[in-house]
């Protein structure tokens, strides 16, 4: 049995095709994701504030604590949907249909098993929901409803998430950034629409949720069809076997994701149980601006992941070392310059976006966001983990430090009196110290290069974002920006400065060369 990392001699899809294809559909996905992107800032930005004015602080808080509580759950699917599409594409490389429908459909009937059982859980733990977190007695009913209808369209997000293993094998990211698309957009339509001429009830955004989460799985199965034609759903291709395959690589992703989730969505819950609902809103206001940083890395990397994917399945190492170092860079610059807008501007940004009330919390605001420039460079790094099928470090490493992460959370927040700046604090901490040292270090050994290749690209990032915060923060002491017109110019500005600065004095001439051989069509 031929290793599938070995060249495939029988594949239909030679190299140079395989090249091309990347070459021209690269800039495509990564345009789709810009744009997702800035759906995404659009409707958050102006969602916070509208739905904090509607519901208040403390009933604002519940929407994105609901939907932490949801990442947890999504844990026991992971296992299958977390090895699926490496299996898939090597399976759909190698032009082997019988074993890619039974990859598919052992994963399908897995997943709509599990799905079946969530259904009841998700209602008994949203009755319970009140005696596991601080709700105000008034709320304690619409609660209840956000949390089974949010937990819900989780539910069916689980099911329909298997119909996207067919974007990625494809490399097609932007059909699958249009279906997140018109999910997001169908789900704040309908919340604007519910709280303005309906009522303002939290059950009401749930509902929306779950509107948009039906929305995906029509989509998603749409283009599953059309991608993926050779697929067919049928019970007589699950395979126990290939049940154990997946599981036994899912295995360890399940217990790095669990370590992540300890890190980006245990804040809201730790501040609803050591402090109040108010407090919870606030710093869920505020860490919106932590998530948009990290969802623009995301959809960054994610253009990544499915190349690195079907490059591992053509054995080619070269070709994955050089755009893994420069992804990293990349990476660290694009980040660098909102984290030192954001930095720079904290105040200015709050009293425009949220109100005076909340300028007091500008330097939370700072430490919530400056320390992911670095962080989110090495982002690229872990798609490295399954296409290699190098998941069990990974995986323990991140566990024990969301493990950690908690524990220092707690203390600082708790004991030393810190309330949310110890929560901010520990994560700042926890993550640096895991992606800085580690994930460097442990990526070079999997490619086999030098021990130094990523921590050259990190340099650069970290003085990228310090020449943008110190800029930023400087200007911000003579200016005042007092609506988001004058924000946007004074964010255009300063990109223009950096994007000058960045190609002149922190690009060299390969990287000149190899930018704008992204958006070169054809071969």
């Amino acid at each position: 049995m031929r290793r599938p990392d070995t060249i495939i001699s029988d594949t239909i899809i030679s190299d140079t095709i395989i090249s091309q294809n990347f070459k021209k559909q690269l800039p495509i996905n990564l345009i789709s994701n810009v744009g997702y992107f800035a759906l995404n800032v659009v409707i958050g930005i102006w969602m916070v504030p509208f739905l904090i004015r509607h519901l208040g602080v403390e009933g604002y808080g519940f929407i994105p604590l609901a939907s932490s509580v949801t990442s947890y759950v999504s844990l026991i699917t992971l296992a299958l949907n977390g090895a699926v599409s490496r299996y898939l594409v090597i399976a759909l490389q190698k032009n082997d249909v019988e074993g890619a429908n039974k990859i598919f459909n052992t994963a399908f009937w897995a997943l709509a098993f599990l799905s079946v059982i969530l259904v009841p859980l998700v209602g008994v733990f949203s009755w319970f929901v009140p005696r596991i977190f601080h709700v105000p007695v008034h709320l304690v009913f619409q609660v209840q409803g956000l949390f089974f209808m949010i937990l819900l369209s989780f539910v069916i997000s689980v099911f329909s998430s298997i119909f996207y293993v067919s974007t990625f094998a494809n490399n097609r990211l932007d059909l699958r950034n249009l279906i997140d698309m018109s999910s997001l957009s169908v789900r704040a339509i309908l919340i604007i629409i519910s709280i303005t001429f309906v009522s303002t009830s939290l059950t009401n955004v749930g509902v929306a949720y779950f509107s948009g989460a039906l929305i995906a799985l029509l989509l998603g199965h749409a283009f599953f069809r059309k991608l993926t034609p050779s697929l067919k759903i049928s019970r007589k291709f699950f395979d126990l076997s290939k049940l154990r395959e997946l599981t036994s690589m899912g295995g360890w992703l399940v217990v790095g994701q669990t370590g992540t989730l300890f890190f980006l969505q245990i804040d809201l819950i730790l501040c609803n149980i050591l402090f109040s609902a108010h407090d919870t809103g606030v710093y869920a206001a505020l860490i919106q601006w932590n998530f948009l940083l990290r969802s623009m890395a995301g959809v960054v990397a994610a253009v990544l992941a499915p190349v690195v994917t079907i490059s591992y399945a053509l054995n080619q190492k070269e070709r994955i070392v050089r755009m893994s170092q420069c992804a990293v860079k990349y990476m660290g610059l694009g980040v660098a310059l909102p984290v030192g807008f954001l930095f720079g501007f904290a105040d200015s940004i709050l009293r425009v976006w949220l109100g005076l009330d909340f300028v007091q919390y500008a330097p939370l605001l700072r430490l919530m966001t400056f320390y992911l420039t670095i962080n989110l460079a090495v982002l690229p790094l872990f798609g490295l983990s399954a296409a290699y099928n190098k998941v069990k470090w990974p995986g323990i490493v991140t566990f024990l430090s969301g493990i950690i992460n908690i524990f220092v959370a707690v203390f600082l927040a708790k004991f030393l009196g810190w309330g949310l700046y110890g929560i901010a604090s520990a994560g700042f901490i926890v993550l640096t110290f895991k992606n800085v040292i580690f994930a460097p270090l442990y990526f070079a050994h999997v490619l086999n290069i030098s021990k130094l290749s990523f921590f050259r690209p990190l340099i650069t990032s970290c003085v990228a974002v310090a020449v943008v915060s110190g800029v930023a923060y400087t200007l911000s002491r003579f200016v005042v920006l007092e609506n988001f017109g004058a924000v946007l110019m004074a964010g255009l500005g300063i990109s223009i400065v950096y994007l000058i600065f960045v190609w002149l004095c922190l690009f060299q001439a390969e990287d000149r060369s190899l930018f704008l051989g992204l958006f070169k069509r054809g071969g």
